[in-house]
Formats: C-alpha cells, structure tokens, sequence
C-alpha cells in the first residue's frame, strides 16, 4: 500500500530534519573532540551518542516509510527491528549512566533523558508491531519518530551547554 499524500509530507519534513540535524551534530562533535574525548567529559560522550543514535534513528523511519514497493508488513518489520535494538542498546546506556558516578548529571536528570527517548522508542515498536497486522500507516510511528527528534536537538543542546563550559569555563577559572 502506498502511502497517503499527508504522511508523505510529515516523513518528507522530518526525514530531512533529521538528516541536517545529524550533519551538524557531526561539526560539532568534529570540532570539539578534543573535549567530547577527554576522560574526564564522559558525559558528553554519552550525550553525543545518544543524540546520535535518536537522529539516525528518525532519518532510517523516514527511509524506509518512503522506501517504495515495499509492503508495509516489511515496513512494520523493518521500524521494529531497528526501534528494538536501539530500545536495548539505550538501555545499556542507561544503566552504565546510572551505575558510574556522575560528577556532571544527577540521576534524575539521566532519567528524564533516556526515560524520552524510550518513549519514542517504544511508540516506534507498537507502530512497528501494529504494521505488521494490517495496511495502515500507524501515528505511533510518526509520534515516535517525532520524540526522537526533538529528544535528539534537546540533547544537542546539551551537548554544545557542556562543551561550552568546558571551554569557557576553563578559561574563565584560569583568569
């Protein structure tokens, strides 16, 4: 079944949304890896990765939402194969958050974080699952792939906060 003309525009908006916010994503870590990389900056490590991995995600929807011929029983397929793997994946990130000592992020702040992205994940693998059964295109793929998103520029900015303080907080303790 082909996909109707207004989720084709949604998936065309936030599959390009993703994308450029990836490329970006990947300046900054490529000029700031000298920080990202530090031992003593796990945390943006951590950040970086997980933004990573909610944008790579939205972008690889997108893609096989548009991949065309493609029965949407393999669509299904597809979305909740890759939503589940980054479900476990994310979870053992969160669990190493939570096990090391955080000297930047409280345990709260951790939660919220992946607690987001695990909702868009697990809207992805019940629209996935969803697919599989029938010839619709879900909302719960595209509310997931949406949290994933905006989770994913909320983590970003994050990222650049703590990179900043980094810098420019050396720098200013250093005067």
């Amino acid at each position: 079944m082909e996909i109707i003309q207004a989720w084709r525009d949604y998936f065309g908006i936030l599959g390009p949304a993703a994308a450029t916010l990836l490329g970006l994503l990947f300046v900054s870590v490529s000029l700031n890896a000298d920080i990202i990389l530090d031992s003593t900056q796990k945390h943006s490590m951590r950040l970086a990765e997980q933004a990573f991995h909610n944008y790579i995600t939205a972008l690889s929807v997108c893609l096989a939402i548009f991949f065309p011929g493609v029965p949407n029983y393999d669509r299904g397929l597809v979305i909740l194969i890759l939503s589940g793997i980054y479900t476990v994946w994310l979870l053992i990130r969160f669990f190493h958050a939570v096990t090391t000592p955080l000297a930047i992020e409280t345990r709260i702040r951790a939660l919220r974080r992946y607690s987001i992205t695990l909702l868009g994940f697990i809207a992805l693998m019940i629209g996935g699952y969803q697919m599989l059964f029938d010839e619709k295109n879900h909302i719960l793929i595209a509310v997931g792939s949406l949290i994933l998103l905006i989770s994913a520029i909320a983590i970003s900015w994050e990222l650049l906060i703590k990179i900043a303080e980094a810098k420019y907080g050396a720098a200013k303790r250093a005067r």
